[in-house]
């Protein structure tokens, strides 16, 4: 699969429990982050449970624009845990797909031509502003130059119900399917009705492609890949996953 390649990116709010960024500036006066940046960057479970208001405080913090992500952002690959779940998985799959001595930066700009980043179309939804901080990652940190953010979730409440949210990715990845493009399905947010439909997608792909969807296991970092029909767990495939013939063909 070295042919350039879509990443669909469902974006959460993990990045306001992440320790993204350097101990300074803003981030030094909102408690608990030293802890966080300190102790804790291995251990996503326990950002969220110790000096539990620091999420909050960080949302509202990066709710006010990117400028604090561009400045204090730090990147260590050696500690993938510290990060959002969408950056998690990103270099938990360079991780394992990298040619050789490729760096994450070349990596990502060989395997994807493009990687869109859905999140709800309302400027003030969390997951809106989390997409915000992701995309000056992947283009200024990271330097891909096929960032986007697509007007797929589109919102017309201030809270849309979970049912508009999951017809509207159908509706974008129905898509991409006609496109003829092939697709990796990063699916993070929360919401397993997402899951589920990439799974279907992925499953239901012609056999000449070969669209795949990838999880993270959110607290030891381990990578699952689901492809047509097959599923790995770091690497390792997992027996008896492919897809049964319906029990009326037996």
């Amino acid at each position: 699969m070295s042919e350039p390649r879509t990443l669909v990116v469902t974006v959460g709010t993990s990045l306001f429990s992440s320790a993204s960024w350097r101990c300074e500036g803003k981030f030094a006066a909102v408690k608990g982050y030293s802890a966080w940046a300190a102790d804790l960057l291995d251990q996503p479970a326990k950002r969220r449970t110790e000096f539990a208001d620091t999420v909050e405080r960080i949302k509202q913090l990066l709710a006010h624009g990117t400028q604090t992500t561009a400045e204090h952002f730090e990147l260590q690959v050696d500690r993938p845990l510290r990060y959002s779940g969408e950056l998690t998985t990103l270099i938990r799959i360079w991780q394992r797909w990298a040619d050789g001595g490729e760096d994450l930066l070349a990596f990502l700009q060989r395997r994807y031509a493009r990687i869109e980043l859905l999140a709800s179309t309302d400027a003030s939804d969390p997951s809106r502003v989390a997409a915000r901080h992701l995309k000056v990652i992947l283009e200024e940190k990271l330097g891909h130059p096929g960032t986007t953010m697509p007007e797929a979730l589109r919102s017309s409440l201030r809270n849309p119900r979970l049912l508009e949210l999951v017809q509207h990715f159908q509706r974008h990845l129905a898509t991409l399917a006609a496109s003829g493009a092939e697709i990796d399905l990063l699916v993070t947010g929360g919401y397993k009705a997402f899951s589920l439909l990439a799974g279907k997608f992925v499953a239901t792909q012609p056999a000449s492609r070969s669209w795949q969807a990838l999880y993270l296991h959110e607290d030891d970092g381990q990578l699952i890949v689901e492809g047509r029909g097959e599923t790995w767990i770091e690497g390792g495939k997992v027996r008896e996953t492919g897809w049964p013939r319906p029990v009326w063909e037996d």
